[in-house]
């Protein structure tokens, strides 16, 4: 079992991370980075790259007034993909911004990470960790969209019978293709919030009746998809975020 490490970043913040290397081991992995108590577990998934500057100043109201807050208040875990892009960079932001403590997971592909402190020679497509994150886990894998199942699979060990939930915000293919897909195996609901653009706005469209979409016609099938438009209905999802988180 590998050992957890301290990450240092330029301006003070510190993080906990670890390399996972088999999935079959993540329990003793997520005990080993300090998880040893379930708790409620809410997965964030969606844009990184593909998340514009406007729909980034929108969307982060909602992270700094209904997300952090009613995580902060009722002991949840977020588990997000961890790097400084997009919706992660958002909740890292809006955690940071609200004086959180909750704890804040990132799970990456390692080679597709750049960690602080480090001379490694990155991929082209590598990312920044997002700083504001209180721990990491590393998994293995070659490109984006491996840390896919590790996400789903830490949110259900994590959670056990505290419950979890998944928010999609925005998000392109590895949201439609692999996030999704994969909370639906862990029997998991997900949220989409429609008007964030892309695959949360395909999926809505097709959940509310409004359009027809034979690739997503299947996960609307699971009975599991929830869509909400947070500009016209703000309270709906903190109340759905409390039903199936607290």
């Amino acid at each position: 079992m590998k050992t957890s490490t301290k990450l240092a970043f330029p301006q003070g913040q510190t993080a906990i991370a670890l390399a996972g290397d088999e999935i079959a081991r993540l329990p003793e992995t997520l005990n080993e980075l300090g998880f040893k108590q379930p708790h409620p577990t809410l997965v964030l998934i969606g844009g990184a790259s593909g998340l514009t500057p406007n729909d980034a100043e929108k969307l982060q109201t909602l992270f700094q007034d209904a997300i952090c807050p009613l995580a902060e208040a009722s002991g949840w875990i977020v588990i997000d993909g961890g790097t400084d892009a997009g919706v992660m960079r958002l909740m890292g932001q809006a955690y940071r911004q609200t004086n959180c403590t909750f704890s804040l997971l990132g799970v990456v592909v390692q080679n597709k990470a750049i960690l602080p402190a480090t001379e490694q020679e990155p991929d082209a497509d590598a990312a920044q960790l997002e700083p504001h994150h209180t721990h990491f886990l590393l998994v293995p894998g070659c490109q984006w969209g491996d840390e896919s199942a590790w996400i789903a699979q830490s949110a259900t060990l994590l959670a056990q019978h505290q419950g979890s939930v998944t928010l999609a915000i925005n998000g392109g293919e590895i949201t439609l293709k692999q996030d999704i897909p994969n909370s639906l195996k862990h029997q998991r609901p997900v949220v989409v919030l429609a008007g964030t653009g892309r695959t949360a706005d395909r999926v809505a469209s097709v959940a509310d009746g409004y359009a027809q979409d034979a690739e997503i016609q299947p996960l609307i099938d699971s009975g599991l998809i929830i869509s909400i438009d947070w500009r016209k209905q703000p309270e709906a999802l903190k109340q759905v975020l409390q039903k199936f988180l607290i």
